[in-house]
């Protein structure tokens, strides 16, 4: 997929994401937060996707790609498991609004969308962790 637009998706929501007044003090990053990491971060993760075929008259390509995006949100043991939760899901929808703000990143891709999430919450005896596995899906004509 030497033409696909993946790089160019990930730079636009990454600069979209730090840029947000609801992020403020979120670390996002493009691939595993590097050295310590914050109490709330964001990582835009690995991507898999697919081309095909879409017109045969200029040999255009349909890109269909698939980011998994990480949200955590870590507080000491003795804070409210809710409240650690909701923050979580409350990053979350930072990355659903920027979304549905402009579904293609001006212009990057056709359309963007979370396609999934759900909530995992490790805990180690000293903090615990709310963390947000979201799936967005990404489409393009190339």
């Amino acid at each position: 997929m030497a033409t696909a637009s993946i790089s160019a998706f990930k730079a636009a929501l990454l600069t979209r994401l730090q840029a947000r007044p609801g992020l403020a003090g979120v670390q996002v990053t493009w691939g595993w937060p590097p050295g310590d990491l914050e109490p709330e971060w964001i990582m835009l993760g690995d991507v898999d996707g697919t081309q095909a075929a879409a017109a045969l008259g200029a040999q255009r390509r349909e890109e269909e790609y698939f980011l998994d995006v990480t949200i955590s949100v870590v507080r000491d043991m003795a804070d409210d498991p809710r409240e650690t939760a909701d923050r979580a899901f409350a990053l979350a929808a930072e990355v659903e609004d920027e979304l549905r703000g402009d579904a293609s990143l001006g212009g990057v891709v056709r359309e963007a969308q979370v396609i999934a999430d759900g909530l995992v919450e490790p805990a180690d005896g000293n903090q615990r962790e709310a963390r947000i596995p979201m799936r967005i899906r990404a489409r393009k004509r190339i």
